[in-house]
């Protein structure tokens, strides 16, 4: 039951959560009603399964080959899934101008039978350490499933999920100023319609570093008076 949210506002910008507030107090992580068991195993053995230690130290030399051979594994596990839940989608692949002239790529997906209604879009941004994954994640493409699902009844809503750049090749501030381009990009209501959605409807998520990112776009857009209609983050670092 995910009614009544508890919301922040932020100017015009609202923020949902999906954990009820528990009597004004804070809840500690390991009470917290969506941390389950099987996330607190991936926890403590995450630094056994991953050489971060190892992938750190080869970074800092030069040496990439170990996170571009995991980028890799994780990018064709992870795009079966992502592209087993769009199939029915619609896909658009976008690209889009950065300031210094080179190319931001994104993927808008309509659902079935969305025509050529424009709909309002999730711009979305996916997890990975800000290092790992891309926009063929299989963590956004369950949250537009589910989306999917609990909207049944309700206007469709379009799927925009971001390239941004990953470090250690692209430093901060690059990936949010991915972000903020592509953002910069949906608001246009001429182009917005082009591609078949809601330049009013702009709703800004992401997961992990990709809600980091998604944070940073939207607080930079409520700074300068973009309208963002909500922000969701999964656990945002």
């Amino acid at each position: 039951q995910l009614e009544p949210w508890p919301v922040v506002s932020v100017n015009s910008m609202r923020i949902p959560f999906l954990s009820p507030p528990t009597d004004g107090e804070e809840t500690p992580l390991w009470r917290h009603p969506e941390v389950g068991l099987i996330d607190w195993l991936i926890q403590l053995s995450f630094p056994l399964l991953l050489p971060l230690e190892r992938m750190t130290t080869a970074a800092l030399s030069g040496d990439l080959s170990l996170l571009l051979e995991l980028r890799g594994k994780m990018d064709q596990r992870d795009g079966v899934q992502h592209d087993s839940v769009f199939s029915e989608w619609r896909l658009t692949l976008l690209q889009m101008s950065r300031a210094d002239g080179s190319t931001l790529e994104a993927r808008l997906y309509h659902p079935p039978g969305s025509g050529d209604t424009l709909l309002p879009v999730v711009l979305w941004f996916h997890g990975g350490g800000y290092t790992l994954s891309t926009a063929r994640d299989s963590h956004g493409a369950t949250f537009a499933a589910e989306l999917a699902a609990m909207v049944a009844e309700a206007p469709k809503v379009a799927w925009l999920s971001v390239e941004y750049r990953l470090a250690p090749e692209h430093p901060f501030p690059a990936a949010p100023l991915d972000g903020a381009t592509a953002l910069e990009y949906i608001c246009d209501a001429s182009r917005a319609a082009s591609i078949k959605i809601d330049s009013s409807a702009i709703h800004v998520a992401g997961a992990s570093a990709g809600a980091g990112v998604a944070a940073a776009v939207a607080t930079d857009a409520a700074r300068r008076g973009v309208a963002v209609r909500s922000l969701f983050l999964d656990e945002p670092c």
